[in-house]
C-alpha cells in the first residue's frame, strides 16, 4: 500500500485529506522500507501518522514525542506497539535533572 493510502486509512492529516506530506515522506522513506532503522516523530497527537509509518515500514522503531496535553499518552493506542516508544516532552519547559 502506498504511504498516502495509509495516511488516509488512519485518518491522518498528512495524506490526501489535507497537507499531502506523503509526497515528501515517501521520497525519504521508500529506500528504507525494508530495512531496520529508527525514526523520531515530533508531535504525534493521537498517533494516526505513527500507525501509518509502522505499517509502511515494517522494521522501523519509532520514538514519538509530544507534550501530551490534548491527549494523554495512555489514550494513544499505537504507543502499546512493541516498536513504538512514547516520550513526553515540552520544548517550552526548562530541562530537569
Amino acid at each position: 500500500m502506498e504511504l498516502v493510502e495509509l495516511f488516509d486509512k488512519h485518518k491522518c492529516d498528512k495524506g490526501s485529506l489535507k497537507h499531502r506530506y506523503d509526497r515528501v515522506y515517501a521520497l525519504a522513506l521508500d529506500p528504507l522500507r525494508n530495512i531496520s532503522f529508527r525514526m523520531l516523530e515530533i508531535g504525534i497527537f493521537k498517533g494516526n501518522s505513527t500507525e501509518a509509518f509502522v505499517e509502511y515500514c515494517p522494521q522501523v522503531d519509532i520514538v514519538g514525542v509530544d507534550i501530551f496535553t490534548r491527549v494523554k499518552m495512555k489514550n494513544v493506542p499505537i504507543l502499546n506497539h512493541p516498536r513504538v516508544y512514547g516520550c513526553k516532552c515540552d520544548s517550552l519547559q526548562k530541562p530537569t535533572e
